[in-house]
C-alpha cells in the first residue's frame, strides 16, 4: 500500500519513503513478481498532481495491477 498524506509525504506499508526510493523499491518488487498489486491511498486534501506522480512511478516500473483506494464518509 502506497499512502500519500495531506502534506504530500509518501509511505510504503506505513513506512515513510522518498519518491526516488519508492520507485526503486517498487521496481524491485515488480522484477521479483510481475503480478504484484499496489493500492494507492491519498489524503482527500492532497493535490491530485501528487497522486499522478505515484501513478507515473507505477507505470515506469511496469506495475499493472493497481487500484486507488477511497474511504467512505
Amino acid at each position: 500500500v502506497v499512502t500519500l498524506d495531506a502534506e504530500g509525504r509518501a509511505y510504503l506499508n506505513n513506512r515513510e519513503i522518498t519518491l526516488e526510493d519508492l520507485e526503486r523499491t517498487l521496481g524491485n518488487l515488480a522484477a521479483d513478481d510481475p503480478e504484484v498489486a499496489v493500492l494507492v491511498r491519498g489524503d482527500e486534501r492532497l493535490e491530485y498532481g501528487k497522486v499522478v506522480q505515484v501513478m507515473k512511478i507505477l507505470y515506469k516500473v511496469r506495475i499493472t495491477r493497481m487500484a486507488l483506494v477511497t474511504l467512505s464518509e
